[in-house]
């Protein structure tokens, strides 16, 4: 069975034993704390929507099962660890371009990330609103 929740509340914890597989963070959440996902470990995906700004250091931690994940071009912080052991990851959609993609992570304290290393896919949208697959990503600091 499929749950989709669309806002981040404090009755978080209420929700998570109903083993969800898809939740969207909406804009009011600008910023993912380092536990506020750490029960919902039968997760495939996790949508990011515009107006989201940082997730924290090993804030998806630990997600086995998520498979796709939608960053928000708004986002301006990626921190430490965020993909760690999150075995299972294919897609990462972005919402920007890979030269959007490259600012952000140069913007970042704990340096450079290239998807490519924690996922088998990375997809930004062309100018015509498709998903594209990027092929190479080279980011040199």
């Amino acid at each position: 069975m499929k749950y989709v929740i669309n806002i981040f509340t404090k009755r978080a914890k209420e929700v998570s034993n109903k083993k969800l597989e898809e939740i969207t963070i909406n804009a009011s959440i600008e910023h993912i704390s380092s536990d506020k996902l750490i029960n919902f470990k039968d997760l495939k995906t996790i949508k990011f929507e515009e107006g989201v700004k940082s997730i924290n250091s090993y804030a998806l931690s630990g997600l086995t099962q998520l498979k796709s994940i939608y960053l928000a071009k708004s986002l301006e912080e990626i921190n430490e660890g965020v993909f760690s052991e999150c075995t299972s990851l294919e897609n990462v959609y972005y919402y920007g371009t890979p030269e959007e993609w490259i600012i952000l992570q140069s913007s970042n304290t704990y340096g450079v990330r290239n998807p490519m290393e924690y996922a088998k896919n990375f997809y930004v949208l062309d100018e015509n609103s498709k998903w594209v697959t990027v092929k190479e990503l080279t980011i040199t600091t």
